[in-house]
């Protein structure tokens, strides 16, 4: 966690530099409408991009958006968004980890630019092997699309794309 929170305070020091304008991620922008999206249980959410509604629709519960029919290898499971007032502020999605970080780089470059900033640190796992992480920050106008190679797992990172 220790990585995490300098990595925030170098990223806050790149934020007003920024010149990258992000109009969307894996399909999604953010302020966009979740309504706007067809909804997974409907014929025309079976095959395109499509959201779940909530169980139970309780207040701030995450909306779960499923890339349909195929989606990048590197990402695990669904997108985890944040809904407010009907907008979509930010979106999650768990990745593979350190075997797929240089992919990841290579595939938000190619989206976003070159990052304003990447660092690598350390992680071993609990055989004492060491691992390189990446954390990496595209930021641009209203907005961040952070990477983080591994959390606490190996085999387990996330991006993180909000206002």
């Amino acid at each position: 966690m220790k990585r995490l929170t300098a990595f925030t305070a170098l990223l806050a020091l790149t934020l007003s530099a920024s010149a990258q304008i992000a109009t969307s991620f894996f399909s999604v922008n953010l302020g966009q409408a979740i309504d706007g999206l067809p909804n997974c249980k409907t014929p025309e959410g079976a095959s395109k991009i499509c959201y779940h509604t909530p169980i139970g629709k309780r207040a701030g519960a995450p909306y779960y958006i499923e890339l349909r029919p195929e989606h990048p290898s590197f990402l695990k499971g669904n997108l985890m968004t944040t809904v407010e007032a009907g907008a979509i502020t930010s979106v999650v999605v768990e990745t593979t980890g350190v075997k797929s970080q240089d992919e990841i780089i290579k595939y938000l470059t190619a989206a976003y630019g070159k990052p304003s900033s990447i660092e690598f640190s350390e992680l071993q796992n609990s055989f004492g092997a060491r691992f390189k992480v990446a954390t990496a920050a595209w930021p641009f106008k209203g907005g961040i699309v952070l990477f983080v190679g591994a959390n606490d797992k190996i085999d387990s990172g996330y991006i993180d794309y909000r206002h």
